[in-house]
């Protein structure tokens, strides 16, 4: 019996459904000049269908056994009919007629069916074979190589030290042997899609050690380092740093030749008119470095401007820049999206302004295009230069999720663009985020995934705490005439192509202490699991109460100068009312409290927090904190004990408690206390509502 074990391969459960997609036969690899086409004479797939849903358990391995050989019955009527034997051999299935394997360039489609068991469950299924040739080598559906058990793999998602996404891959050429990914960051505790800052560089030279090169740029630098430029900011309730890219220019004299470009959305005084708001005050901001893992601060970091040099800001269209180079012309494009329109124009060889005005393609020119562009050219099997434009599309069926999809010109990077289809069906719940790459040989589709936050299809656009995302990477494969398979993602990811990296290297060429390597995957889960071990309590053993500070009851006062200036509300910068519940000292700002439900709410507003003040720390030292609250789903918060904020909070446990007025939950924190009663306790970015706190002294 032939048995072979497969580790966390991607799958698609239902209710009654397991599927799985193989490949085998005849693709020696050699016949192609541009990589990862489909090649050979014969191609075949293979879907494999359960007859009931299958759950993995305590961390089992799915383990299929399929007979070592047999006979397959193909259906009467097609041009490959009758019997054939199988073979199985390192996992692929090997079909014969005779003693040669059936590979001839004339076979049709054809079918049959193979019952084979899975022995752990008991549970019998069957596999549909295709057996597909000539010139039809896509196979319908979503597809990934199977992991091979003799290569390593780093797992899904690569990035694991911070939230990551919208990951922007390159291979420059003076590193052709390293991997660049320039990605947004997600800050924990979330808040929606309007607190993303503190942009890194990661790299790898094998596909499989990932290093962090650490913070290259964050919002406050702007405001701290280039006033001039980019203005005093007083507005702290948000940071909008979404998608960046970079680009690679020798032609820019004094810059470079390593630029970094991003969108910001600015406020506070002197950032934003009368009557507007974020929405419509997006800037692009540059800024270039001697070298493309860090450097960026060392320069002058400007806004990127129109031909007539004047900043070029607006609303949503103006998001998610990407570059690019056109290495035929030697021309370096700007292309940018979102709000369903697509702009792209030449920049000049400063690379901080344009050349001319934009182009637009609105999503009548460019069907189901949302935002989060891409662009890349390649040349096909038949000789033809094609211009690949990947964007973010919402799915076709409503609510279902963001899909990747693409499409292609012939004459260049303004168009006609015609659309094409899917590339990456839909991963979170929402929006979808991309770059495609060829690095040693191989394509690589490089997107982002909530799985790592605990989210799914079914939490998008919550911008809860399980919408958290993180940078994954698969195989990306080309049909003959440069259409692109569709990906299935995975959980593996994709093989390493090199041996370990080097400590040694990597210290030659970036310097001690200027990296760090990347957890995989499975490493980081136990890292967390031990770590959530370290501070969870489970209940007051060994603690005495000592006091309740709930919201039931309490008297409101209406303040307006708490902290030794005024607090402003933004944009219109007016002296903003807080609420001070008077028996806890509780201030509340720009959150609610409501006295029919005893509760704190409304916590989604900009910058709203609650702090509660007068906290009793007796002698001072270890306590415990009981946090009570309602939510609707998984919550989260920002905690500052005495001004310092408490690390680990993204992976404390607020389960939801089925309702937000439904104040059944209860969640035990380990904090440190001062002692004395002027102790403070905040809460910030907060997902849920709050009736009150305890606390708990240590015995």
């Amino acid at each position: 019996m032939f048995k072979k074990t497969i580790t966390g391969i991607a799958f698609i459960i239902s209710a009654v459904m397991l599927v799985m997609a193989f490949t085998a036969c005849n693709n020696n690899g050699d016949n192609s000049n541009n990589g990862n086409d489909v090649v050979g004479d014969s191609e075949l797939v293979a879907k494999w269908y359960t007859t009931q849903a299958l759950a993995q358990t305590n961390g089992d391995d799915w383990a299929l056994d399929i007979k070592a050989g047999g006979v397959i019955v193909f259906p009467a009527g097609g041009s490959v009919s009758g019997q054939r034997t199988y073979t199985v051999e390192d996992g692929r299935i090997m079909v014969f007629q005779g003693n040669e394997e059936i590979g001839a360039a004339d076979y049709t489609i054809t079918a049959t069916t193979l019952t084979f068991g899975i022995s752990k469950w008991g549970v019998f299924a069957s596999m549909t074979m295709l057996y597909k040739t000539g010139d039809q080598d896509d196979p319908g559906f979503p597809w990934s190589p199977p992991q091979d058990p003799s290569r390593q793999y780093v797992g899904n998602p690569i990035v694991t030290s911070i939230y990551s996404a919208d990951p922007s891959a390159h291979v420059w050429p003076t590193h052709p042997d390293r991997i660049f990914l320039y990605p947004s960051q997600d800050i924990a505790p979330p808040n929606g899609c309007d607190l993303m800052d503190r942009y890194h560089v990661f790299s790898s030279d094998n596909m499989f050690n990932w290093v962090n090169h650490g913070e290259i740029v964050r919002r406050m630098d702007l405001h701290e380092k280039y006033p001039s430029i980019w203005g005093n900011s007083m507005y702290e309730g948000a940071y909008f740093m979404w998608a960046p890219d970079a680009a690679y220019s020798t032609s820019a004299p004094g810059k470079g030749p390593y630029f970094f470009y991003f969108p910001v959305a600015l406020g506070g005084t002197g950032n934003v008119g009368p009557g507007e708001s974020w929405g419509e005050n997006w800037h692009l901001g540059v800024a270039w470095s001697d070298r493309p893992e860090g450097g960026f601060l060392n320069n002058e970091i400007v806004k990127l401007t129109y031909k007539d040099d004047t900043p070029i800001k607006g609303g949503g269209r103006y998001i998610d820049p990407s570059i690019f180079y056109d290495e035929d012309t030697d021309t370096h494009y700007l292309v940018v999206g979102g709000s369903q329109e697509m702009r792209i124009a030449r920049l000049n060889k400063n690379m901080v302004s344009l050349d001319e005005d934009f182009h637009v393609f609105t999503s009548a020119q460019i069907p189901r295009f949302h935002e989060g562009p891409w662009m890349f050219a390649r040349t096909n099997d038949a000789g033809v230069k094609l211009y690949y434009l990947m964007h973010a599309s919402h799915s076709p069926t409503p609510g279902t999720g963001g899909h990747l999809a693409y499409a292609i010109s012939t004459e260049g990077p303004y168009g006609p663009w015609t659309y094409k289809d899917s590339i990456l069906g839909a991963v979170t719940g929402d929006t979808n985020h991309g770059s495609i790459v060829e690095f040693k040989g191989q394509w690589y589709l490089f997107y982002h995934t909530n799985v790592r936050s605990g989210g799914n299809l079914a939490t998008g656009g919550t911008g809860g705490v399980n919408e958290l995302r993180s940078t994954s990477v698969d195989q990306l494969f080309f049909n003959r005439d440069g259409t692109i398979r569709q990906v299935l993602p995975t959980s593996y990811g994709v093989p390493a192509i090199g041996p370990p990296s080097s400590e040694a290297a990597l210290n030659a060429e970036f310097g001690a202490g200027n990296w760090t390597m990347e957890l995989p995957y499975a490493e980081y889960l136990q890292y967390i699991e031990d770590f959530k071990n370290s501070f969870k309590i489970e209940n007051t053993t060994g603690y005495t109460h000592n006091a309740d500070y709930m919201v039931q009851g309490l008297t409101v006062l209406t303040v307006g100068n708490l902290h030794g200036g005024y607090v402003y509300d933004y944009p219109s910068f007016n002296v903003v009312p807080q609420d001070v519940l008077d028996a806890a000292g509780v201030v509340v700002y720009q959150a609610t409290h409501s006295a029919a439900q005893s509760a704190l709410q409304n916590f989604h507003n900009s910058g709203a927090y609650a702090e509660f003040r007068n906290i009793s720390g007796g002698t001072g030292g270890e306590a415990l904190l009981e946090v009570y609250f309602g939510s609707d789903r998984p919550g989260s918060t920002r905690l500052e004990v005495n001004d310092v904020e408490v690390e680990y909070m993204e992976y404390v446990d607020f389960n939801a408690t089925g309702g937000w007025e439904t104040y059944t939950g209860k969640t035990l924190l380990r904090i440190n206390l001062e002692s004395g009663d002027n102790n403070t306790i905040r809460f910030s970015r907060v997902v849920m509502n709050i009736t009150g706190i305890k606390i708990y002294f240590k015995n």
